[in-house]
C-alpha cells in the first residue's frame, strides 16, 4: 500500500490549524477537523479523490483538493509515496506559499 509522508510545511500548518481551531470553536473541533484532514490524506493515497492538477499559473506540479476551509497539495515520488506538500487556508494568497512549499 502507498503511503503519504508529510512536508515541514504541512506539519506546521497541522499544528497551526488545530490550534486555531481549539482557540476558536474548542477541542473538539479541532480534533474534528484535523481527523478529516488526516482521513483526506488516506483517501488521498488511495485515490479515492479526483487528483486534480495543480493550475499551471502556480509554477509547481503536483494535485490539489478542497477541505472545508483548507486546500491540500500534494505530489507522488518517485517511489509512489504521496508528499503531503502545503495546506493553505482558502483566504491565504496561495502563489508563493506554494511555490515555496514546493521549493522546500
Amino acid at each position: 500500500m502507498t503511503r503519504y509522508e508529510l512536508s515541514p510545511h504541512a506539519k506546521a500548518a497541522i499544528a497551526d490549524i488545530f490550534d486555531y481551531t481549539r482557540d476558536q470553536w474548542g477541542p473538539k473541533q479541532a480534533d474534528r477537523y484535523i481527523d478529516g484532514l488526516i482521513n483526506l490524506f488516506d483517501r488521498i493515497v488511495l485515490k479515492h479523490v479526483v487528483w486534480k492538477p495543480i493550475p499551471p499559473e502556480f509554477g509547481v506540479q503536483g494535485y490539489v483538493w478542497r477541505h472545508e476551509q483548507h486546500y491540500v497539495y500534494w505530489r507522488q515520488y518517485d517511489d509512489g509515496a504521496v508528499g503531503i506538500v502545503a495546506i493553505l487556508h482558502v483566504a491565504m494568497m496561495q502563489g508563493e506559499r506554494l511555490l515555496g512549499a514546493f521549493q522546500s
